[in-house]
């Protein structure tokens, strides 16, 4: 899908010196002192690489751009029951990526979010609603990237069979950051099985719809319009990276293999194709995750 990999064909910039999201991790922190004083956290770590074919989202092959990305994250929650039939979850997390390849599209983030459930009824088949936001502070080495980010989502969740689990979801996604060409905001739908296929493996499916807005950074042979702004990210003599809308789909295919009673293995791979005018864009994405509970 994309051209040789060579970590040595572009000139790069160096990362830029920058506090990582302390500020808002302290913030955050400090904000749940009282719930943390009352309330029961489970937490849950995580350490992976992500592999992009396509991180500049380019339409043509020979511009596409892959790379290499090593991540940490950390996450608590805790639930709060308001009846037998609702409940409340709040989470707090931080979340690192270092791109290989890329210094100034490594970053720090720090998040928080809450999720209201209900499930009518008590039985096997029994549907869990459920309406949830979530808030997320970033820093990258670029200043152009760093920013926030939001998002809603709506789902609904059945256990057809013992071994199988269902859900259809809606999203609602937007950032703003210090330019406005990776501003953007996205809406999806779609829908995920989970299949327990052995006592420690699941195998799980995701398929989604997708419209809204993108950034595609290329060399200023190609060009998409006026209304562009210079990127160093992925050559220090800079690109023209523009906002794009779009539309299309995503389908991912992942396993879950459990270790140990609190460690797990998580592989996925991940393909998303878009059309904007006349411009199709494709990205394949492959995720290895070690993810440990505590």
């Amino acid at each position: 899908m994309a051209g040789s990999f060579s970590w040595m064909n572009r000139r790069v910039a160096a990362p830029r010196p920058r506090p990582a999201v302390w500020r808002a991790g302290l913030a955050l922190g400090l904000a749940a002192l009282p719930s943390i004083a009352v309330a029961n956290w489970t937490w849950q770590g995580q350490n992976g690489l992500i592999y992009d074919s396509n991180t500049n989202h380019a339409a043509r092959s020979d511009q596409r751009q892959q790379s290499l990305a090593v991540t940490q994250s950390l996450r608590g929650q805790t639930v709060r029951l308001l009846n037998a039939h609702q409940a409340l979850r709040w989470h707090v997390g931080a979340h690192t990526a270092q791109n290989l390849r890329f210094t100034a599209l490594s970053y720090a983030q720090a998040e928080s979010g809450v999720a209201w459930s209900y499930q009518p009824g008590a039985g096997f088949h029994a549907a869990l609603w459920s309406i949830s936001t979530n808030l997320q502070w970033h820093e990258t080495g670029d200043r152009l990237r760093d920013g926030a980010r939001t998002a809603v989502r709506a789902s609904v969740t059945s256990q057809l069979t013992t071994r199988l689990q269902a859900r259809v979801s809606a999203r609602f996604d937007a950032q703003a950051t210090a330019s406005d060409a990776f501003s953007t905001w996205r809406l999806g739908a779609g829908g995920r099985l989970d299949w327990q296929a052995t006592p420690a493996v699941a195998i799980y499916v995701d398929m989604k719809w997708l419209d809204g807005e993108f950034t595609t950074t290329v060399g200023e042979s190609t060009d998409l319009g006026s209304d562009w702004t210079r990127d160093t990210a992925f050559d220090v003599d800079g690109e023209r990276a523009y906002r794009r809308s779009g539309q299309g789909g995503s389908a991912l295919l992942g396993m879950n293999w459990l270790l140990t009673r609190s460690c797990a293995a998580d592989l996925a791979m991940r393909q998303t194709a878009l059309t904007a005018g006349d411009q199709s864009y494709s990205v394949l994405s492959i995720m290895a995750d070690l993810i440990y509970r505590f």
